[in-house]
Formats: C-alpha cells, sequence, structure tokens
C-alpha cells in the first residue's frame, strides 16, 4: 500500500466532513455566541457583612488608618445617599 494515497484519501475525508459540518452549520439559526447573556447573582448580606467585618478583624492598624481616611473622605455623599434613600 502506498502512503501517499493512504495520506492523500485522509487528507480528502477530513476535508469532505470538514466541509459537511460547515455546510450544516451554515444552513442553520444557530449562532455560536449569544447575543444576551443574563447573569443572577444572590447575595447573602448576612454572610458578605460578617465576612466583611472578619475581614476587617484581621487588618492591620495601618490598613485600618487608610480604610477610615477614605470612609472620612466619603463621608458626607454616603450620608447624603443613606438620607435619601430614607426619605
Amino acid at each position: 500500500m502506498n502512503i501517499n494515497t493512504v495520506w492523500s484519501n485522509t487528507i480528502d475525508s477530513i476535508s469532505s466532513i470538514k466541509d459537511k459540518v460547515v455546510e450544516k452549520y451554515n444552513n442553520t439559526n444557530m449562532t455560536p455566541f449569544p447575543k444576551n447573556v443574563n447573569v443572577t447573582i444572590k447575595l447573602d448580606m448576612a454572610g458578605t457583612y460578617g465576612d466583611m467585618i472578619d475581614a476587617l478583624d484581621k487588618l492591620s492598624p495601618k490598613r485600618i488608618e487608610q480604610v477610615v481616611g477614605i470612609f472620612k473622605k466619603h463621608q458626607v455623599t454616603v450620608t447624603k445617599i443613606i438620607e435619601d434613600e430614607i426619605k
């Protein structure tokens, strides 16, 4: 058996399969990527706040000072948002 003939027949077979798959795909309305993807995120607030408190407990004093500085810097904005939500 000639290896070139076997190789040629194998390539022809692969090309034939590829052509059939492409033809079938082109004849369908299937798209590879959906236009819209909906993602639902559920948060366990108690767990989230608990995790935050645990994380705060593990911070160094220097990092806590940085966090407090950030809260001080944005305190007016956060307070206004909370007050608007309460109204």
